[in-house]
């Protein structure tokens, strides 16, 4: 990135040191301590930091300038701007054009749970083609790391995939047209963050908003049922007319897709295309069958789950419309053995099936586990007991009794040797456990009392053992009593 483009972008003005003003930069950066020689650093200010003060350490790494809200004096050169994170998304929309310009496309997806699996499965469906493709990392879908990501996008890859997180209303317009794509995908609509969106209506209204920045003549991937029971007649009107292709799937469940193939039907006056897959188990394991504009594909999965089933379907759509190879895609999807938290299954040296699905929690994401936990105990794990260590889900507003409620019916149906819960709503889970038949003996708060190694000393060889809560509840404290080294 040259110096004149970030000078026009952010509309900055030079100063200090202005005769040694470089004429472009390597990268740019936000963090001082992993600046690399000809950065640009970029001192983000907010109510707990300020990286203004970090400058010093950020020209003895070797950054080549500053982009700053107050000038430093007596330090390396500096662009003054009125307000550095804006300037964030100012540089991403260099970024952006650049790469389109040599015909980059990026793909933007978002959800209430399934986001950072299906972002990578996306990732690994269309990097099978030998090109590399960026994709966002960790949690970085916020409105730091999404510009962040950008930054980040080089001209050698082909594509992007871009994870958009929603906390708050105004999140999404917050991006503008940084985050406009060429396929948009929507995992699922669920109860996630009701305490700032309210209810479900909520949810769909902020995440629904990246619709309107879908490129004219792109792409729309979601699942059918959350597109039939929210979208408004407004947006069916604007994929019209914008000329957006609605690819909508549809998981049939066990067996094989009804239709074999994929199925046009119309909303309104829109023609869409339905993506029809089946969640299988053969002799040799459990399988996604599916097809995609008449090529057939089935996808061996190391993981038994349906919901993850549902996310490599929707990351089969997104290689379908670029044209990927969708044989040599759904080998490399295939190939996903979970994320680190995330649906991650480990096999301890003493013969235990840990389940690690502690990095984050709501409704939706819950009953995924116990179907994973379920489709595990009904294969090869059928001889030994499930235990469960769970924590509350967080950010569920003034309804998170009822939703602890919902989670603790849904619990009852498996066969624990027994749960342990960490958090404040062990009472609702409890309660909601035992209306639906469960044995509220098996249930078990976590509490600072007692002996914490003495806790899971039931736990054996064969097992089963699913940690599942909301990050903030930090379960991953119990990993030391488990004996648990990662």
């Amino acid at each position: 990135m040259t110096s004149s483009e970030v000078l026009e972008a952010t509309e900055g003005t030079w100063c200090n040191n202005v005769d040694s003003c470089p004429d472009d930069f390597r990268g740019v950066s936000t963090d001082s301590r992993n600046i690399k020689r000809g950065d640009l650093f970029l001192a983000l200010c907010g109510q707990r930091f300020d990286g203004h003060f970090h400058l010093q350490e950020a020209m003895e790494k070797g950054a080549a300038a500053a982009l700053v809200e107050r000038p430093m004096s007596g330090m390396i050169p500096q662009i003054l701007v009125k307000n550095t994170q804006k300037s964030m998304l100012d540089l991403a929309r260099v970024i952006l054009r650049k790469r389109r310009a040599n015909g980059g496309k990026m793909v933007v997806l978002t959800g209430s749970a399934g986001k950072t699996t299906t972002r990578e499965l996306i990732r690994l469906g269309l990097s099978s083609s030998g090109e590399p493709v960026l994709a966002s990392s960790g949690n970085e879908n916020n409105e730091i790391g999404v510009p962040l990501t950008i930054w980040g996008w080089k001209s050698s890859e082909p594509y992007a995939v871009i994870e958009v997180g929603v906390r708050k209303r105004g999140d999404i317009g917050y991006f503008g047209d940084v985050v406009s794509s060429e396929c948009l995908v929507i995992t699922s609509i669920g109860p996630s963050h009701l305490e700032t969106l309210g209810t479900l209506r909520g949810v769909w209204e902020e995440k629904s908003q990246l619709i309107e920045t879908i490129r004219d003549g792109g792409f729309l991937i979601l699942p059918e049922d959350v597109w039939k029971q929210f979208a408004t007649p407004m947006q069916q009107t604007l994929l019209e007319k914008r000329k957006i292709h609605l690819v909508l799937t549809r998981m049939n469940g066990h067996g094989v897709p009804a239709a074999g193939k994929d199925a046009e039907t119309s909303i309104g006056h829109r023609t869409m295309t339905i993506l029809e897959g089946s969640f299988c188990l053969r002799e040799s394991g459990y399988f996604l069958q599916g097809s995609f504009e008449s090529t057939d594909f089935s996808i061996k999965m190391e993981i038994p789950s349906p919901e993850l089933a549902m996310d490599m379907l929707l990351a089969m759509g997104v290689c379908g419309v670029f044209g990927t190879d969708l044989c040599k895609a759904s080998e490399a999807i295939g190939d996903y053995k979970g994320g680190s938290g995330r649906m991650q299954p480990l096999r301890s040296k003493n013969g235990i099936l840990y389940l690690l699905d502690h990095y984050n929690a709501n409704p939706l994401s819950m009953e995924a586990a116990f179907s994973l936990v379920d489709n595990y105990h009904r294969g090869e794990w059928s001889g030994g007991k499930i235990w469960g260590i769970l924590g509350e889900m967080l950010e569920l507003g003034e309804d998170s009794e009822s939703w602890h409620r919902y989670v603790g019916q849904k619990a009852a149906r498996l066969p624990w040797g027994a749960i342990w819960f960490k958090g404040n709503h062990f009472e609702s889970f409890l309660e909601g456990f035992v209306s639906s038949g469960g044995n509220p003996s098996l249930l078990h708060r976590i509490t600072g009392k007692g002996d914490p190694d003495d806790r899971y000393r039931l736990i054996a060889p064969g097992d089963i053992v699913l940690l599942k809560a909301s990050r903030g509840t930090a379960l991953e404290t119990e990993f030391f009593h488990l004996g648990l080294e990662l």
